[in-house]
């Protein structure tokens, strides 16, 4: 008996079982595209790139994408299996609880947040 070939269009067309926009179809739900916005004292990794595409579900997919097409850059990004004390991660301009399980759309941009430091806790008093 052989095998019924499929072509790519029918393969990619059908409805994704779980989806949570109503008539959306294909891969792309999966793993979504998102834009990653590199800081520049990470650009170096990037070929100087600000921002990049990458796909995943959730932040730790997207840098994990990100890593395979920049090898090294998710050790900048990543200690053991969180964030960095010194980066934060930006999703839609929102600081959401979920880290580097915070979900991602297809459209999403992702900001990589370096900490800033500096300052004292107490100002002297002069006089």
């Amino acid at each position: 008996m052989r095998a019924k070939k499929v072509s790519q269009r029918q393969r990619t067309d059908r409805t994704i079982k779980g989806a949570k926009e109503p008539g959306r179809r294909g891969p792309a739900l999966l793993f979504a595209m998102a834009t990653a916005i590199i800081p520049s004292l990470l650009r170096k990794f990037t070929n100087g790139e600000e921002r990049v595409t990458a796909r995943g579900r959730n932040v730790r997919e997207l840098i994990a994408d990100l890593n395979r097409q920049f090898p090294g850059l998710a050790s900048h990004l990543l200690e053991g299996d969180d964030l960095k004390p010194s980066i934060a991660v930006s999703v839609d301009g929102e600081i959401g609880p979920g880290g580097i399980m915070e979900p991602l759309e297809e459209s999403s941009e992702v900001h990589f947040l370096p900490a800033i430091g500096g300052g004292s806790e107490k100002p002297e008093r002069r006089g």
